[in-house]
């Protein structure tokens, strides 16, 4: 029965409130915030979880009942685990969730404890990226969002094709699931896409018929659309979109691997995806930040006070 309640709860994604009650119920957390109310005492010899909130005591404060460091909420010893498993939620990796822990939450070994529990993922050991056969080829530095896009397919999985576009300066994924992977059923895609986000300047692609097609080059042309075609001897060259399309194929099979329908598989990562910070874009920042000069709201968001 117990075990029924713990996963009713999990199902509900921590808040504020949760923080607030569980810092009240903390024997250090109580400690900490009496201090930061009143003052730290140069006399007291501070050891374990207050030596280290001691060294940081000048960036603590208290908001609606929750210590914050900076801007990033400490959780109480009791949420901690329960915390982990929802930043883990999209099956991130560990230096991705490392950055998208810190840009919510804090405690002491936090990072230690985000490595322990990637690494010992049943998921995401299956699905462990393989080493780079070659380098990337570098390609011109761009400035604005959409100006090059590097587009491919991926699958079949469960039947379906994706097509995957990739803004070369936000890394701002798109993933379109479809039947069929002809050139007119690409650039019907390739259409609702640019409705929502604008033409791009560029657009890269691989060799495959559908971006070779009279039909497609038609489409680009009459769009002012720079198309760009890796070379046949070197596929690296569209790395960008190739690079994700592994992203992608490894993410949905971590996520798909407790029964979650491929369809949920796919909005779950794209979520975790752009609301994460890349240390590939600008400033490292999330490719939601850069894309629409905001962060996207998830529910990590609750947790703040």
């Amino acid at each position: 029965m117990q075990s029924v309640v713990v996963s009713s709860l999990e199902a509900f994604a921590l808040n504020s409130r949760d923080v607030e009650t569980a810092t009240k119920s903390d024997k250090t957390m109580r400690r900490v915030l009496q201090n930061v109310r009143e003052g730290w005492s140069r006399d007291n010899a501070f050891n374990g979880e207050l030596a280290c909130f001691y060294a940081r005591k000048d960036a603590l404060c208290e908001v609606g009942g929750c210590l914050l460091f900076g801007e990033r909420v400490v959780m109480p010893s009791a949420l901690r685990q329960r915390c982990l498993r929802q930043l883990h939620h999209g099956h991130p990796g560990v230096q991705r969730m490392k950055s998208l822990a810190r840009s919510y939450v804090y405690w002491p070994m936090l990072d230690k404890e985000i490595a322990e529990l990637v690494a010992t993922c049943n998921a995401c050991s299956l699905a462990a990226k393989s080493p780079p056969r070659s380098s990337p080829v570098p390609w011109p530095e761009v400035t604005t969002p959409w100006q090059r896009v590097h587009v491919d397919y991926a699958g079949p999985i469960d039947g379906y094709s994706f097509l995957i576009a990739v803004d070369a300066f936000s890394k701002w994924p798109e993933i379109i699931r479809t039947v069929s992977t002809t050139s007119t059923a690409t650039i019907r895609i390739l259409r609702r896409m640019f409705a929502r986000y604008g033409m791009p300047v560029t657009l890269v692609s691989d060799n495959g018929r559908q971006f070779t097609s009279a039909e497609f080059e038609e489409f680009c042309t009459c769009n002012g659309i720079e198309h760009l075609t890796s070379a046949p001897f070197h596929p690296q060259s569209n790395g960008q979109a190739e690079r994700f399309v592994d992203t992608f194929k490894r993410a949905i099979g971590k996520i798909s691997s407790d029964g979650t329908t491929i369809k949920d598989a796919l909005e779950i990562f794209l979520q975790t995806y752009r609301a994460t910070p890349n240390p590939q874009a600008p400033n490292s920042k999330a490719p939601a930040t850069i894309m629409f000069g905001r962060q996207i709201r998830t529910c990590l968001e609750l947790i703040r006070p």
